[in-house]
């Protein structure tokens, strides 16, 4: 609303007795001209929208359109963070992890030379954790080859430490992890340690190399960086 645009109608008649037409017409005139120039000095409230000039129902939404539009960019800027980051997250395991804590056992990690590969009684070393089954988890071990060819290794053994299955006795099935790789892994990377992310199950796989107590779809291999 604009006072400016305030007109006073020329039909306006005074309270008092009507006067001849010439002398009426003055008077209407002055007056007219007098509430203009006071309404002309009042100060102009800004509009509550900046598309106030247009029709007031077009103004009207083109405005409410404008601020939906800013509150669906806040939005969406709040939850960039997590649209960006859609990749599944891993719970990272180690060796200890895949042995129950009722048992005594205990894990082996780096290098096992001949005959040192732990003795351990055919209970406990089948002995499980049921609650890692069907859990996204990473773990870091060497490569046991199973089955491959010149494009790399599909399947293979996940071990805790090196050397392992090439000697007498294995490791014990709850310390030996078959994995199935969703791509082949490089044979350059066989002979050197890797973290193995993707779905483990609590799943017995048994071959001429040694019994698992798990299986691992893997989702991705990676390089093992030494800190």
């Amino acid at each position: 609303f604009n006072p400016r645009n305030i007109r006073i109608s020329s039909r306006y008649q005074p309270m008092q007795e009507k006067p001849a037409k010439m002398r009426d017409l003055r008077v209407h005139s002055s007056f007219r001209v007098l509430v203009q120039s006071m309404i002309s000095c009042l100060p102009v409230r800004s509009c509550a929208h900046p598309f106030a000039h247009i029709a007031m129902p077009m103004g009207l939404w083109l405005y409410r359109v404008g601020r939906n539009l800013s509150l669906l960019a806040a939005l969406l800027l709040a939850c960039a963070p997590a649209l960006a980051d859609n990749s599944p997250s891993y719970k990272k395991l180690e060796w200890q992890d895949l042995i129950p804590e009722s048992t005594l056992q205990k894990a082996l990690t780096g290098v096992a030379e001949h005959g040192q590969a732990p003795q351990v009684d055919s209970a406990t070393a089948t002995a499980i954790v049921a609650e890692l089954h069907n859990t996204r988890v990473s773990l870091a071990g060497f490569i046991v080859p199973l089955e491959g060819d010149e494009n790399g290794v599909s399947q293979f053994l996940l071990v805790p430490y090196m050397g392992a299955c090439l000697h007498v006795p294995p490791p014990p099935p709850n310390q030996v992890v078959y994995v199935i790789a969703a791509k082949p892994l490089p044979v350059d990377m066989v002979y050197d340690p890797i973290i193995v992310s993707g779905t483990l199950r609590t799943q017995s796989v048994s071959n001429e190399m040694a019994e698992t107590g798990y299986s691992l779809s893997a989702d991705k291999i990676e390089p093992y960086q030494y800190n």
